[in-house]
């Protein structure tokens, strides 16, 4: 996948864009509920970035995305900021392999689940217990849920295994 790292960096961010990372950055947890196409995404980037420059570092992400999306998060990360494309993994393919690209992307040389990356799932990945557990061994520091409405009823099995992952 061909991306200009920080391409569009500089672009100006609408009003309500400032003001809701602004919000976002006030709270520990915010949902931005803006209408269809004016910056939703861009403006959780935001907040991702500010974050990421306040503790020096990528912190510990998991962005939950309807499966057509996905794409369009890895190359909004990378157009709208300076977090290198090699910090930010799509998870695809069977639930083994996801496990297995998670595993090799977040264990340090001491074979712990420690490393700091950016991951962008579809919410079906919340049915793969074996790839919940490590999430939560891993402990996000920041979760992202596009499309939240997937995940509106709290009884249902992907909000059941979703709710623990937040409470790290």
């Amino acid at each position: 996948m061909e991306v200009k790292s920080g391409a569009k960096l500089m672009m100006p961010l609408w009003d309500h864009q400032k003001e809701g990372v602004q919000r976002g950055l006030e709270e520990s947890g915010y949902g931005f509920f803006f209408e269809v196409g004016t910056g939703k995404s861009r403006t959780a980037i935001n907040v991702m970035r500010h974050r990421y420059a306040h503790r020096g570092r990528v912190l510990r992400t998991i962005i939950f995305s309807p499966k057509i999306t996905l794409t369009n998060w890895y190359r909004e990360i990378v157009e709208f900021s300076k977090i290198h494309p090699l910090d930010i993994t799509i998870l695809k393919g069977t639930g083994q392999k996801r496990l297995a690209t998670f595993i090799d992307k977040t264990k340090d040389e001491n074979v712990q689940l420690t490393r700091s990356h950016i991951f962008i799932v579809n919410y079906e990945s919340l049915e793969m217990a074996p790839l919940v557990k490590t999430m939560a061994d891993w402990k996000p520091e920041m979760i992202i849920c596009d499309e939240a409405h997937r995940i509106k009823n709290p009884k249902s099995k992907r909000a059941k295994s979703l709710f623990p992952l937040s409470d790290m």
